[in-house]
């Protein structure tokens, strides 16, 4: 194993190809497999390069997969190996609180948001207990959310929910809420929440910009960092049951 991280390449190419059978195989087995794996890394050095690869692998945006059963064993052996710098360890301390506190059966975690108007909220206020409630975490400045929230405020099923008050929608913009936000938001959907807060990167775990949430009736999330498609086939559905 120790000559193994004498090329960074290979190793992350390898790791790939290790996980690659992880989505055929049971949750035993992968279990017992990370945990070997990590078993057989003996320095302090390396098994902080192993989670690096796992991370870019399983958990960052050119991930093969998202999956954090398989990667938090990775980041909790950084945590707990007192021979790893500690900026590290408290790095990983963090993602694994984030990842943890906002996994999918866990309560939606509470923040105070800014709204358009400037008005101070509570996220928890907000969410609606007689429909299913949309986190849509995105920024006025980036392209790519543009182009999710131009098709999302046009999308049918949507909108038809929206109309009905059969669905809500919550934009949240992890940042400031300054009168440049303010502007930006200003031509967003009225059937919209628009908020900012900058506690948003600290308590969920987002993987990537735009993304979205799906928050039970209950307060639960139901759906964590899903795609456009995705939100429009959960809305197809439930406007199918209206």
């Amino acid at each position: 194993m120790s000559s193994a991280f004498s090329n960074t390449a290979k190793m992350q190419q390898s790791f790939r190809d290790f996980i690659s059978f992880m989505p055929y195989a049971s949750a035993d087995v992968v279990n017992d497999a990370v945990s070997r794996l990590i078993k057989s890394v003996k320095k302090p050095a390396d098994l902080l390069q192993l989670c690096e690869t796992a991370e870019d692998a399983l958990y960052g945006e050119n991930a093969s997969f998202w999956s954090d059963d398989i990667y938090l064993p990775f980041a909790k052996a950084v945590v707990n190996n007192k021979k790893i710098a500690k900026a590290s360890r408290e790095r990983y301390a963090a993602q694994i609180k984030c990842i943890e506190g906002s996994n999918i059966g866990m309560p939606c975690p509470n923040i105070e948001l800014t709204l358009a108007d400037g008005s101070k909220a509570s996220l928890n206020n907000l969410l609606s207990s007689d429909t299913p409630t949309i986190l849509f975490f995105n920024s006025p400045w980036c392209d790519d959310c543009s182009i999710v929230r131009l098709t999302l405020e046009t999308d049918i099923s949507v909108g038809k929910l929206l109309r009905n008050k059969a669905i809500k929608l919550i934009s949240i913009s992890p940042e400031d809420a300054d009168d440049s936000w303010k502007s930006g938001v200003r031509g967003f959907s009225s059937d919209w929440t628009a908020g900012a807060s900058l506690e948003a990167n600290d308590v969920f775990d987002l993987r990537s910009t735009p993304c979205f949430y799906i928050i039970d009736t209950d307060g639960k999330i139901a759906a964590k960092n899903i795609n456009l498609p995705q939100v429009v086939a959960f809305a197809k559905k439930l406007a199918e049951k209206q």
